[in-house]
């Protein structure tokens, strides 16, 4: 009886290690050697087990890339990526340090009488910040291994990456400077910031794909009315260029008019002239 529930207990472990990974040759590496019989005796497949049969998972992935590989760099790569970049305390740490920075920036504006306290209490933030964010973005870099021009590139993360490695780089360029123009740039990277809070948030990052999308057809959209205002422009200096020259006297001015038209902004004093 006693070895029985041994061997159950042994394969209930094997199994709950075998739905992180598909390599068996890793598994018997990393468990004890007495166990080794237990992962050969594992089934391939097992429909009741759905968690056994996906492959295309990023963490199957990434194991194809990294974890077979002699490089040690790719392996240190893939431990990062599996125990810090890829973790729920990772994005969450991220995540507070950008709400930070974007309450800091609001107190930041808000400190019209230059209190000391406030002041050296915003600094504190934006350099404790600025540091956080290099690291992410140098422990990410790092995690794509000897793909690490991946992490500009990536369908998915690729943009926003980008843009975190823009912000962290200007940060630098602008940080400690005293001209008033630097400390605005500053405070506008640090509200851009604010922007890369949507990669964090599944359902934001939704409307925006879906924005995005939508911005495609915006595009002819915005040609077709171009070129019907171009069109109106025309028969608009033909017909009362010389009674109102200062609004219909060329087609780019009618152009603008006949869009202030169109939002419907004094329109009516433009009628009464044109009558």
């Amino acid at each position: 009886m006693a070895a029985v529930v041994a061997i159950n207990a042994a394969n209930m472990a094997y199994r709950k290690a075998i739905r992180q990974t598909r390599d068996v040759e890793f598994l018997k590496r990393s468990y004890p050697s007495w166990m080794s019989y237990f992962a050969e005796k594992l089934p391939e497949k097992n429909d009741d087990d759905r968690t056994l049969q996906i492959k295309d998972t990023p963490r199957h992935k990434r194991e194809a890339e990294f974890l077979h590989s002699e490089s040690p760099y790719n392996q240190f790569a893939f431990y990062m990526w599996l125990h810090v970049t890829n973790t729920f305390w990772f994005e969450s740490f991220i995540m507070v340090n950008i709400v930070a920075i974007g309450v800091s920036t609001g107190i930041d504006l808000q400190n019209t009488a230059d209190d000391p306290k406030l002041t050296l209490a915003v600094n504190s933030i934006s350099i404790i910040t600025t540091v956080v964010f290099t690291i992410e973005c140098i422990c990410k870099i790092t995690a794509e291994g000897v793909f690490w021009t991946r992490y500009f590139l990536d369908p998915d993360n690729g943009s926003y990456n980008c843009m975190d490695f823009g912000i962290v780089m200007g940060s630098f360029v602008f940080m400690g400077s005293t001209n008033g123009s630097a400390i605005g740039a500053l405070r506008m990277l640090r509200l851009a910031r604010l922007l890369t809070f949507v990669k964090g948030v599944k359902q934001l990052r939704v409307i925006v794909s879906g924005l995005l999308v939508g911005l495609k057809s915006v595009v002819y959209i915005v040609m077709l009315l171009f070129l019907v205002i171009y069109m109106f422009a025309i028969v608009a200096c033909l017909t009362f260029g010389q009674g109102d020259p200062g609004r219909f006297g060329s087609v780019p001015t009618a152009m603008l008019t006949l869009f202030q038209v169109s939002t419907l902004a004094t329109w009516a004093s433009i009628a009464y002239t044109s009558w």
